[in-house]
């Protein structure tokens, strides 16, 4: 016969085993353990990472990284700060154009016959990067047409009640929403279907905020186009008050993947091969880049306007705008407001390669 005696003094270390992950410290107890995590991390043995986006703190469409103890938002469009809270100008799309006066001229196109001619029996999309200085005025963007005429007018901007408009002229998409931001940069989409009819107006990252069945005919338009005003259809003051940049036009409905893809790129895309317009203000020019030859002066006298941002400033941002241009011609080199020092060749049907050095 034996009996087993055990020693009630004695104690298993239980932090031996290091059951405390990253860094944590592990506090013996009796017969249990506790971790004392480091910041960043939870749980009983510290095993989870916080989730720092899990508040979604970044704003404006912004991407969130979650780091340990901490965050980093990956801005997009016109923002910056920790959050993207705050709308910037600025080098990161090399300049924009500024109309500083209400009744200022607007830009005006004088080879853009050519695109009422593209823009006839087609889908078409117009988009643009807008900011207002005022509100409670109409603010047209872009317009094209000589004739208040229903179909015979497209305009792209606000009204007076500071709803954003899409229209035809009385054959038009209104927002419900009206919009008194002042110093706001928002970037502004219009689509157009010739299949269906229909009308959709998207703001930002492909966020929609109409959507119609235009009753028809197809729109006729003709005469120069017109980027800061309409023609005077409307009896009232139309000049755009603000500022403008990456304006844009399409001769298909954009689909809102690809929306989205041109709210956070400048430039145009391989995807985006339909643009028949691109007017970028990049350090102080009006040139179109899509190619086309719609290059952009000012209309008369009294222009109260300014490019803002000059080559010198703005140089040294832009990898596009280097002295060694890095896309073989006729490829166009788009800068990612991800990181405005990354850069991608967008290719010609014909090219492929890095830098589109390739043809086929």
């Amino acid at each position: 016969m034996y009996e087993c005696m055990i020693n009630s003094q004695s104690e298993i270390l239980e932090c031996a085993s290091r059951p405390c992950r990253f860094g944590a410290t592990c506090i013996d107890q009796l017969g249990a353990y506790m971790c004392i995590c480091v910041p960043g991390y939870i749980g009983v043995n510290c095993q989870t990472r916080v989730d720092t986006c899990a508040s979604n703190p970044c704003q404006n469409g912004a991407s969130c990284v979650s780091l340990v103890n901490k965050y980093e938002c990956e801005c997009v469009g016109k923002f910056s700060g920790p959050q993207c809270q705050v709308p910037t100008d600025g080098c990161v799309y090399g300049g924009h154009y500024v109309f500083n006066e209400r009744q200022s001229d607007s830009l005006v196109s004088l080879s853009s016959t050519g695109l009422a001619q593209k823009l006839f029996n087609t889908s078409f999309t117009v988009g643009a990067w807008v900011r207002r200085d005022d509100f409670g005025n109409y603010d047209f963007v872009l317009s094209q047409g000589t004739r208040a005429e229903p179909h015979q007018l497209l305009y792209f901007g606000f009204r007076a009640n500071d709803a954003f408009s899409f229209g035809f002229f009385d054959d038009n998409l209104d927002t419900d929403n009206q919009y008194q931001e002042i110093g706001y940069w928002r970037y502004w989409t219009a689509t157009y279907s010739v299949i269906t009819n229909q009308q959709n107006l998207y703001t930002d990252n492909a966020l929609l905020v109409g959507s119609r069945t235009a009753r028809g005919p197809l729109p006729v338009l003709d005469g120069p186009l017109r980027i800061g005003r309409a023609i005077d259809a409307f009896g009232v003051d139309t000049h755009f008050h603000g500022a403008l940049d990456e304006i844009r036009v399409f001769t298909t409905a954009l689909d809102p993947a690809e929306i989205a893809y041109a709210y956070t790129h400048n430039g145009i895309f391989t995807s985006l091969s339909a643009a028949v317009l691109f007017i970028p203000f990049r350090h102080g020019s009006m040139i179109d880049m899509s190619g086309n030859g719609m290059d952009m002066t000012i209309a008369s006298g009294n222009p109260y306007y300014q490019l803002a941002d000059s080559p010198d400033s703005c140089n040294a941002f832009d990898p596009c705008m280097n002295a060694t241009y890095p896309c073989v011609s006729p490829a166009i080199c788009a800068v990612s407001v991800f990181n405005n020092s990354n850069y991608n060749c967008s290719c010609a049907s014909f090219q492929f390669g890095e830098f589109c050095q390739f043809s086929t």
